[in-house]
């Protein structure tokens, strides 16, 4: 009889020194602990004298360019000027917005023309900056340490992604550069015919053979496929290939607009700008 090993396990992390010490954002309540926390920053800005710490509290730092953290960014500064008004000893050129990202380009998740338009897009808004290629060393209380510079920041939030669990890392198996386990459509190891692999922790090529990203709504899809797919390969059957068709992703990166993908009518529609923001997928 063979078996057959799940793994449907996800870990936070930046994989760099004090990465903890940074604010996160997952849960609902990770949400609201942001939100005083900037509002808190606005507050103390507002009756600041120093012109260093003042400016100290009205720079945000967000680390990760993927969907959440893009997603994250351009909410945040748009929630930021909308309550600026009740700061009036802040003005808005003294506002500094920082996204970093260690690839090359923002959003890998997505197409590249997708994520060019909301990168360009969060860039035309005064004081944002948004840095790809840019390596993380270490984070301090109130500091991004880049190597040979640093950011001083109130705010700094961790949207770096997902890591698969310590324990993939001790298995036999071939993995990508990610750390993730390297499957076949059908989920199953090509270095181990008997053990499965679904969730964050497993690179599933979709039908162009590129890694789903790390979300939710494909794991559960994936979670839903397999056990019809596995008992196919008890003797005398074959795996059949995974068809986790995507519902398809949308993210806004300004009020009212956004970049969207349809995939639950399979036709892989993109769209930007107006009308992504009213996308719903």
């Amino acid at each position: 009889m063979r078996h057959i090993t799940l793994f449907f396990i996800n870990n936070d992390g930046g994989g760099f020194p004090g990465a903890e010490t940074a604010l996160t954002f997952k849960t609902l309540a990770d949400a609201a602990v942001l939100r005083n926390h900037v509002l808190e920053q606005l507050e103390r800005a507002d009756a600041e004298t120093d012109p260093d710490r003042k400016r100290h509290r009205l720079t945000f730092a967000v680390i990760g360019g993927g969907l959440v953290g893009v997603e994250l960014f351009g909410e945040l500064t748009a929630f930021v000027r909308q309550v600026l008004r009740l700061y009036p000893r802040v003005r808005e050129d003294e506002l500094r917005f920082v996204l970093l990202e260690h690839g090359d380009r923002v959003m890998p998740e997505v197409d590249p023309e997708l994520a060019a338009y909301a990168a360009a897009l969060l860039r035309s808004r005064p004081g944002v900056e948004v840095r790809t290629g840019t390596g993380v060393s270490r984070v301090e209380p109130g500091r991004v340490v880049l190597g040979g510079s640093a950011i001083e920041a109130g705010t700094i939030v961790l949207a770096a992604g997902i890591l698969p669990s310590p324990l993939v890392a001790t298995l036999p198996l071939t993995r990508d550069w990610r750390g993730r386990l390297v499957v076949e459509a059908t989920m199953r190891t090509p270095d181990r015919p008997e053990v499965w692999a679904l969730g964050d922790c497993a690179a599933v090529p979709d039908r162009h053979g590129n890694p789903y990203p790390c979300l939710a709504q494909h794991a559960i899809r994936q979670a839903k496929v397999l056990p019809g797919t596995s008992p196919r390969c008890w003797p005398g059957g074959s795996p059949s290939r995974s068809s986790t068709t995507p519902s398809g992703s949308w993210r806004r990166s300004a009020p009212g607009r956004g970049s969207a993908r349809s995939g639950g009518c399979g036709c892989g529609a993109r769209s930007r700008g107006a009308p992504a923001g009213r996308t719903t997928c």
